[in-house]
């Protein structure tokens, strides 16, 4: 096998000048391959020596992108800085013939007349004042990575072949030297990279050992979180719930958090866009978005409990400075906040157990028992204090009913109920019904008649479909009220189911105090046998559509309330002793019931006289003026 060398002399025309010229250039560039010098400045000292060796004023460096195959502008050397212009050039489009030309020969290119000929962009060229250019690929191995553009500006240059020659080998060398470069800076970065990150996961370590001691910490709760989070990542945040509620917020300089999950702004196409990027994966960064009312970038994290959306984190941006390490904070405290949670559900979902099992063993009538009273007590729960049961039954059986516990939620949701900080309802299903303890009210408004109100805002919020029923007890104070009261709802939800006529929807709540001893009466009577008895006592005194028999029964039911007094009945119906005792008269006549001698007519009256008063409440009717 015979192998041919080819001598640099023989390769260039015999011209060892040239190549030696190209050689000395390219080694003072090559003692800085092992210097710590940027890629810019690099090709800045190859377009320096590049100039010094054609003895000429100008010339501009590309580079091939890696990913797009263009040949973007880099660096120049020029009368002044203008790097900034050359980075935004590409080189080899459509209309740049000139930069085609070299690519697909693959050799250099010289054209003397650069503003009149066609294959350069020759509005450029006129900017530049370029008079001859001459472009020179820059190729290590059998690799095209760069360009070299070279002029003279407006000022002539013979481009000789020397110099063409000196040119394309020095373009060689310095591609083999950008390429050795790049792999450095590349090593380089990634080295830097690897150990940023690997300070960042030291930090991370202690920010997460920070988190849980956090957590683990007696009586911790999400606002001692949400200060280890702010005072971990310098900014302050904010905790909202599934329903984007505010649960606790840590500030830093007294301002509130400007979350982008506050209001109407979350649901703006500009941040909604970029809360749908939300996932359990990675935080999304928000914002700014001035126009919408979020001056400032924000991280936003969510908590993901079994498959779903818990809560989110919300980190706001004062310092101006967060990137990679608060979103990994975000990420690790999502873990911390989930814990707080679940264990939150936990003692929630334990004390909703203690609360049923204690109304259901009270309702029952259970005695005295301090064991009773001392697990009433943990809850925050007196029983000794003022308290009404109140039975939620739907009309029919199989009819649909809201959980026991959802009602008891939206009760004490009310702003007629009282706080202090204790729990104003208890709950439990106890016999297909939803049975509630209901703290009352102090003062003249905290007769259980006054929860008729709140029950009724519940009910509306919970948007049931269906009828409801509410019985609601006299006061209790004491456990062993509570059996008494929960027999006296049952009672009313009785009488509503006999004595009232059904609805498509809504609620029908009568308390114990409004049907007084009377509800015995209705209880101890079917509607046939009330009407029966009505009939037998007050016969037509009972037509209320007759204005004669109501004046009537207003009279008897007036002196009999009035403890069979004439006077003092004349007063209250503004008319003659006389006229009263006519009107007595008459209601005796008609009934057969002799109302001003006979004690025991006067109580079948008094008691005829309840039931109907009752029965028209119920029915909707109009209430007599004394019963």
């Amino acid at each position: 096998m015979t192998t041919t060398t080819v001598s640099p002399e023989a390769a260039f025309g015999g011209q060892p000048a040239v190549y030696r010229e190209a050689v000395d250039a390219f080694a003072q560039i090559a003692t800085v391959l092992t210097s710590e010098v940027t890629l810019d400045s690099f090709l800045h000292l190859i377009c320096d020596k590049a100039c010094a060796l054609l003895d000429i004023a100008h010339v501009s460096l590309y580079l091939r992108d890696a990913k797009g195959g263009q040949f973007q502008g880099q660096v120049a050397r020029y009368e002044y800085d203008v790097d900034d212009i050359i980075k935004s050039y590409v080189a080899g489009v459509a209309a740049d013939g000139f930069t085609r030309e070299i690519l697909e020969t693959r050799q250099p290119v010289l054209i003397k007349d650069a503003q009149s000929d066609p294959r350069p962009v020759r509005a450029q060229m006129r900017r530049w004042n370029v008079d001859a250019i001459f472009g020179v690929p820059m190729i290590a191995g059998d690799d095209l990575i760069g360009l070299l553009y070279f002029d003279n500006g407006g000022e002539a240059y013979p481009f000789s072949r020397t110099q063409q020659e000196m040119a394309q080998v020095f373009a060689n060398f310095a591609a083999s030297a950008i390429v050795q470069a790049t792999g450095r800076s590349r090593l380089q970065a990634s080295l830097t990279s690897i150990s940023r990150q690997n300070k960042v996961l030291r930090h991370l370590s202690t920010i997460n050992d920070q988190l849980t001691s956090v957590v683990l910490r007696s009586g911790t709760d999400l606002s001692d979180i949400a200060a280890a989070i702010a005072e971990l990542a310098r900014n302050p945040c904010v905790i909202h719930d599934a329903s984007r509620a505010r649960l606790a917020e840590s500030r830093i300089g007294g301002d509130p958090v400007i979350s982008p999950l506050d209001g109407p702004a979350a649901s703006r196409p500009a941040i909604a866009s970029q809360l749908r990027l939300l996932s359990t994966a990675k935080p999304v960064t928000v914002g700014p978005c001035p126009g919408l009312g979020l001056p400032r970038r924000c991280i936003v994290a969510a908590v993901e409990l079994g498959n779903e959306h818990a809560a989110y984190l919300v980190i706001e941006d004062r310092s101006g400075a967060m990137g990679t390490l608060e979103s990994a904070i975000a990420q690790r405290a999502t873990s911390v906040i989930a814990l707080e949670l679940v264990a939150a559900r936990r003692g929630r979902d334990a004390e909703l157990d203690t609360s049923r099992t204690l109304v259901a063993e009270l309702v029952r009538g259970a005695r005295p028992d301090p064991v009773l009273e001392e697990r009433a007590k943990r809850l925050g729960f007196d029983l000794r204090s003022r308290h009404a049961v109140v039975v939620v039954s739907a009309r029919g059986d199989g009819e649909p009913l809201p959980a026991a516990q959802e009602i008891a939620e939206a009760l004490a949701a009310t702003k007629n109920l009282p706080a202090h900080g204790r729990p104003t309802v208890l709950a439990t299903e106890f016999e297909r019904a939803a049975t509630l303890i209901v703290r009352l009210p102090e003062g003249r408004h905290g007769s259980p008649e006054s929860l008729k109100e709140p029950l009724g805002l519940a009910i509306n919020a919970l948007t049931h479909d269906g009828e409801l029923l509410a019985g609601i007890s006299s006061a209790c104070i004491g456990p062993e009220c509570y059996g008494r009261a929960h027999f006296e709802c049952t009672q009313i939800l009785g009488l509503l189911r006999n004595h009232t006529r059904p609805a498509e929807a809504g609620l029908t709540a009568v308390s114990s105090d409004e049907l007084g001893a009377s509800r015995l009466l209705l209880a101890s009577h079917g509607p046939a046998q009330l009407d029966a008895f009505l009939h037998d006592v007050l016969g037509d005194l009972a037509n209320a559509d007759d204005p004669k028999m109501t004046a009537l029964l207003e009279t008897v039911s007036l002196y009999l309330s009035n403890g069979s007094s004439t006077g003092k009945t004349a007063a209250g119906l503004g008319i003659h002793e006389n006229s009263v005792r006519n009107r007595l008269t008459r209601a005796s006549a008609l009934t057969g019931m002799d109302i001003v001698s006979d004690g025991d007519a006067r109580l079948q009256m008094q008691l005829a006289i309840h039931g109907l008063h009752l029965r028209r409440q119920l029915a909707g009717g109009e209430r007599l003026r004394a019963v």
